[in-house]
């Protein structure tokens, strides 16, 4: 299991498991993470866990305002470790 740590800028708020293969977050009402936020798409972005390596990826769901992962953006649709 994986645990993701949530940030309101350097201040960390949360933190959450994840149990399943695929985790959605957004603001949506049928994501498994729900960010009630503006900039936030309804369908932002998805945590993939390779089954074959068990590693984990973060995928932008071409999301409006964008997907960070470790300070840059991330291109939409590619997976990112």
């Amino acid at each position: 299991m994986m645990q993701l740590d949530v940030y309101d800028g350097d201040v960390r708020i949360d933190t959450l498991t994840l149990t399943n293969d695929t985790t959605c977050l957004g603001r949506a009402l049928d994501v498994d993470i729900r960010i009630e936020h503006a900039s936030t798409s309804r369908k932002h972005c998805e945590i993939i866990r390779d089954p074959g390596s068990g590693a984990y990826l973060l995928v932008d769901l071409k999301s409006s305002q964008g997907t960070h992962l470790n300070g840059a953006r991330i291109p939409p649709n590619e997976p990112q470790k």
